[in-house]
């Protein structure tokens, strides 16, 4: 290729790129001009690198993010939220084709690290699934390497219902809305949204069932009332004679008010938990201990609960299987989607009885 001075004074080369286009190169010098063509090839060439390392993460997860949040349900969107915070701070600043199964491993791997339960471990993993089929099927993408990861087990939270003192303790102090929502989570087994959700309107006392259509989620302290997450949630549930006695003691009230805060608005969150801790303290089912805060960097006392909502729904599977009520009705009252998440919830009945057969056996011997 030519150089030659120009009028200005200034030199310029002319040399044609790996693209097959002509660039002209002006400098003081000559050489001048041979190293901005040598610097534009590297820049040509860390460009090329670039689009074929494919474009970056968080840019196709902005985008994954924007068309899948609107049809996230208000409980679904708190969960997706921080496993999505938590990818972009792993993975950011990197880009699709650059990030290979071992490094998808490695995030698996330092997650699991920090004690994450098994649940929150897998949602993490198929959120980063979800990414990277997105840019596949929506952005031109060619290989999903999540898919070649193995799942890792997280920590397995044990959720066993209350013992027998705790239950004795709760039915002799059913009153109060909530002593209601003890007693109906133990006698329904409803989720905590699905009970703080109800109202009157859906409770037929003459006919022994609740309808349960609906569930509350909370989202920044305040409830959303949405449909539940699966068709398997929305279901009749019966009320049981100890239930309906409950019932019938908190006399007419209007159709609209909801049953556990007493208004024409489900609890917040806080209001809830107030409420909740109260109760429990009442009983003598809490206690004061100190909990790491790692926003705040120390260590602070506080009071936690004994028995939760959820553990009291799991009395209420162990009072279905104690009846030896069939398998299909369990998953159809507890509102399953899936019969073996039923069967797996009878873990520690099974686990119970084996101990009674233990302890028989001890004797004899």
């Amino acid at each position: 290729m030519k150089k030659k001075r120009r009028a200005d004074g200034r030199m310029e080369i002319k040399r044609k790129m790996p693209d097959g286009k002509v660039r002209h190169f002006l400098g003081q010098t000559a050489k001048e001009c041979e190293d901005k063509y040598r610097q534009a090839l590297v820049d040509f060439n860390a460009r090329q690198e670039e689009q074929a390392a494919g474009p970056m993460f968080e840019e196709v997860a902005a985008a994954w993010w924007e068309q899948a949040q609107p049809a996230l349900k208000p409980g679904s969107l708190r969960s997706y939220k921080a496993c999505y915070r938590a990818a972009l701070e792993h993975f950011s600043g990197r880009r699709m084709r650059d990030i290979k199964p071992q490094d998808i491993a490695y995030y698996l791997k330092k997650l699991k690290g920090q004690g994450l339960a098994q649940g929150t471990m897998r949602n993490r993993h198929s959120l980063v699934t979800m990414i990277f089929a997105y840019w596949c099927t929506d952005m031109g993408g060619d290989a999903n390497p999540s898919l070649l990861v193995r799942n890792l087990r997280g920590q397995k939270t044990e959720r066993t219902p209350p013992d027998d003192a705790v239950v004795q303790l709760i039915l002799q102090h059913p009153e109060g809305k909530m002593g209601l929502l003890a007693v109906m989570a133990m006698y329904t087994g409803l989720r905590l949204g699905e009970i703080m959700a109800l109202t009157w309107a859906d409770v037929d006392l003459e006919g022994r069932v609740l309808s349960v259509t609906k569930s509350v989620a909370w989202v920044s302290n305040q409830p959303v009332v949405s449909t539940p997450k699966t068709k398997n949630s929305i279901r009749q549930v019966p009320i049981l004679e100890p239930l309906a006695r409950r019932l019938e003691a908190e006399g007419k009230r209007p159709a609209g008010e909801y049953l556990i805060s007493g208004t024409h608005e489900p609890l917040t969150a806080s209001q809830h938990s107030k409420r909740w801790l109260a109760y429990c303290k009442e009983l003598g089912l809490a206690h004061e201990a100190d909990e790491y805060k790692p926003y705040h960097g120390k260590r602070q006392a506080h009071w936690t609960v004994d028995v939760t909502a959820h553990q009291l729904r799991h009395y209420c599977a162990t009072l279905l299987d104690r009846a030896d009520v069939p398998m299909k009705a369990r998953q159809l009252w507890l509102g399953h989607a899936d019969i073996h998440t039923t069967m797996q919830i009878y873990t520690h009945s099974y686990t119970d009885e084996m101990q009674q057969a233990k302890n028989l056996v001890d004797d004899v011997l």
